[in-house]
């Protein structure tokens, strides 16, 4: 008797204390980027299905990275796979929110394709693209990597004739409008996308996960009564 009186002590314990560590709010950081806007309702409504309120706060992509895997804040709204492989203290939230394509945009009539890769050309990227561009570029890459703090930026400056070459993500198939009516383009990669969250919210991920695989099923049968 006394085991089971010291069982349901215990559990009732242990509901307390995930209860009392379940955040009101997140605050969550997201990159300069049209497509910003897209995912923001959709995390909103997931974490507010949970009992939890959402605050965004802008962030270059290094540092909204490192942010919430020094525990500084406590997600980030959309990265691609590959790119937060080496950060420790960050969680791929499941499932993912959509494919993303890593482009190489170019400024009209200059070559455009695979083969601008072994020209050695200076190339614009964010600083977390950056890093994943290396393993893409020929040993012998003498060019100039030219690290940019916010990617919304690098179509801006090949507009200005800053450079001619620069890194871009868009959702699969989707290259925005004003991209592809300025520059030529080149598909390099394709990824997956996640949202991520700190290790310290790990307790969170059942309820988080079943909340977001709803509601990124009632967002495609939306798409398909249309």
């Amino acid at each position: 008797m006394r085991s089971v009186f010291f069982i349901l002590i215990l559990s009732a314990f242990t509901w307390q204390t995930f209860a009392v560590e379940k955040p009101e709010q997140m605050l969550i950081s997201y990159i300069s980027h049209p497509d910003a806007e897209t995912y923001k309702p959709l995390i909103i409504k997931t974490y507010n299905d949970i009992g939890i309120d959402v605050e965004f706060i802008n962030m270059t992509s290094e540092r909204g990275l490192l942010s919430v895997s020094s525990g500084l804040i406590d997600g980030d709204l959309i990265r691609v796979d590959k790119s937060v492989q080496e950060i420790e203290g960050v969680i791929l939230v499941k499932p993912k929110l959509t494919k993303a394509d890593m482009y190489l945009i170019c400024a009209p009539n200059v070559p455009c394709d695979k083969r601008v890769l072994h020209t050695s050309p200076d190339i614009f990227a964010s600083k977390r693209t950056a890093h994943l561009l290396k393993s893409y570029l020929p040993t012998d890459f003498s060019g100039q990597v030219i690290e940019i703090e916010h990617l919304a930026l690098i179509p801006e400056l090949i507009k200005r004739k800053r450079g001619s070459y620069g890194i871009y993500y868009k959702p699969s198939n989707q290259l925005a409008p004003e991209i592809a009516l300025n520059f030529q383009s080149y598909l390099i990669d394709q990824f997956n996308a996640y949202h991520i969250i700190g290790e310290r919210h790990a307790a969170l991920l059942p309820e988080l996960e079943l909340a977001l695989s709803q509601n990124l099923q009632r967002l495609s049968d939306a798409q398909s009564n249309r």
